[in-house]
């Protein structure tokens, strides 16, 4: 029997209220973005077997491993990204279709996927891509040390941060369908047609293919801007045999990029401009640290 969050913000809740006291189960999946908060109460949690060390990617090993060697997270998945796209429109578009020939054509920076962005936008008056959000968020994740300091712990925003918010909301002015991911709306456009582009980590794949079943243009581009990009990932971990834990100091880093998220969000609704809506998530920072 499993039982499944509505969120991952609403999983990360339950496991911080619940952990080390009752009510977890017995084993409980860890998004990739809370991670280092868990690891902050490593004790608390079943080590993985030694003998199964060394069947994972490094860096997928080092970020479930403590302070004393033991790896307490069992990994299941990591997000290396490509582009998606629907080949019928970008047909219709004149762009090409062909998976090489598309890659050739991202192939650059963000400023070049941007400026295809707005070919198609021109030629079709329809959206390149779903979200600023989505877009920010394989943006972000090419950022070494985007909210923290590595060495000390401490919030330290890069100024790579207002950087990319600006890029990708200039370009959501004219691209983005303004679809906020895991929306219904946003659910829909993956059949409907409401934009030609997405970033995909490999496990997008599932998505699409649960919510477009019946559309035969999504296609994926082994191209991503800007270089390389993860975005994702999960963690299994086993509940060991505490029962008590101290009041819970986190890492940031889940808080400070779910306020981005809404603040890109407000922005793309209409809620707030650019500018208010940024000095709003930087007061939202400060009152973190």
């Amino acid at each position: 029997m499993h039982n499944k969050a509505a969120t991952s913000n609403d999983a990360r809740a339950n496991y911080f209220q619940k952990l080390g006291k009752t009510g977890l189960a017995d084993i409980e999946a860890i998004e990739i973005d809370w991670m280092p908060e868990v690891m902050k109460y490593s004790d608390l949690l079943a080590p993985v077997p030694a003998d199964l060390k060394g069947r994972w990617l490094d860096w997928k090993e080092k970020g479930a491993t403590d302070s004393e060697g033991n790896l307490i997270g069992y990994g299941t998945d990591i997000g290396p990204e490509g582009v998606c796209y629907r080949s019928d429109l970008f047909a219709a578009a004149g762009l090409p279709t062909d998976r090489d020939e598309v890659a050739k054509l991202l192939q650059g920076d963000w400023a070049n996927y941007f400026k295809v962005g707005a070919d198609y936008t021109a030629k079709t008056g329809k959206a390149f891509f779903d979200s600023a959000g989505g877009t920010y968020q394989g943006m972000i994740n090419q950022v070494e040390a985007a909210y923290e300091n590595p060495d000390s712990g401490k919030i330290d925003i890069s100024p790579d941060v207002e950087k990319i918010y600006n890029e990708v909301l200039d370009a959501s002015a004219t691209q983005s369908a303004h679809l906020g991911q895991w929306s219904d709306d946003w659910m829909a456009g993956l059949s409907n047609g409401a934009f030609a582009t997405m970033l995909c980590p490999g496990w997008m794949l599932g998505v699409i293919s649960g919510n477009a079943k019946d559309v035969t243009g999504w296609d994926i581009a082994n191209v991503f801007p800007g270089g390389g990009g993860n975005w994702g990932g999960s963690y299994l971990t086993v509940r060991a045999n505490a029962v008590t834990v101290s009041p819970f100091k986190g890492q940031f880093y889940f808080q400070i990029n779910d306020a981005m998220q809404k603040a890109l969000t407000r922005v793309e609704d209409g809620t707030q401009d650019k500018a208010a809506s940024w000095s709003q998530w930087k007061s939202e920072v400060d009152a973190i640290k």
